[in-house]
């Protein structure tokens, strides 16, 4: 007996023949099958344990195929998850790589019309420029994939002045809103909060926010 129920089960029942036969798996025990007589004076004999020997084998066979298909189930389960992460990411990343392509596009029409002044033109490269930049921000995320997917995004933390990275990223739709005679009103409180975060990332919120 393996604990003090079974101690006072087994005077009830009276066993007077008692076979115990294990269940091998596959290196290793996986229970054991027991067998007795309680109501007669048979005894169990050499074909007995022949018998119970093959049940036992059938029963470990049967318990080992189940842990398997658990096991096979569980895999599938977890390839069936990073398969659906893997197009979620790949669908947000396509999204976040149109927000800098657009702001990019839409500066470049504007210089090439020649309709900036001196001062507008070195606004518009400045601002290609910083989506350049984000644009090979998210083509690294994008190369470093298998990380974004299992959520180990890195991070670059830095005191970000929010109204500065506000004005950057609206600087650069306006000229995509516009072309869709959409006007962009930007209303900031007075004071510009300081706040700890990576920028890049701060960039895409903003960018999806106005862009929807």
């Amino acid at each position: 007996a393996v604990s003090a129920d079974q101690r006072e089960q087994l005077p009830r029942l009276g066993p007077r023949a008692w076979l115990c036969v294990p269940l091998l798996g596959s290196g290793s025990v996986l229970g054991i099958v027991t067998f007795a007589v309680t109501e007669s004076d048979r005894r169990y004999s050499r074909a007995d344990r022949q018998l119970a020997t093959v049940v036992a084998h059938l029963a470990a066979t049967v318990i080992q195929s189940a842990r398997l298909r658990d096991i096979a189930a569980e895999a599938r389960r977890a390839a069936e998850s990073a398969a659906r992460a893997r197009d979620e990411f790949l669908a947000t990343v396509s999204h976040e790589l149109r927000n800098p392509l657009n702001a990019m596009l839409g500066w470049a029409t504007l210089l090439e019309s020649g309709r900036l002044d001196a001062e507008q033109a070195r606004r518009a490269v400045r601002i290609i420029l910083r989506n350049v930049d984000a644009q090979a921000r998210l083509v690294q995320d994008l190369l470093e994939m298998s990380s974004a997917v299992m959520g180990r995004t890195r991070l670059s933390m830095r005191t970000v002045e929010l109204h500065t990275l506000v004005l950057e990223v609206v600087d650069g739709l306006r000229p995509g809103a516009e072309a869709k005679g959409v006007r962009l009103d930007l209303r900031l409180a007075s004071l510009s909060p300081l706040v700890n975060g990576d920028p890049d990332r701060l960039r895409q919120v903003v960018w999806n926010l106005v862009a929807n």
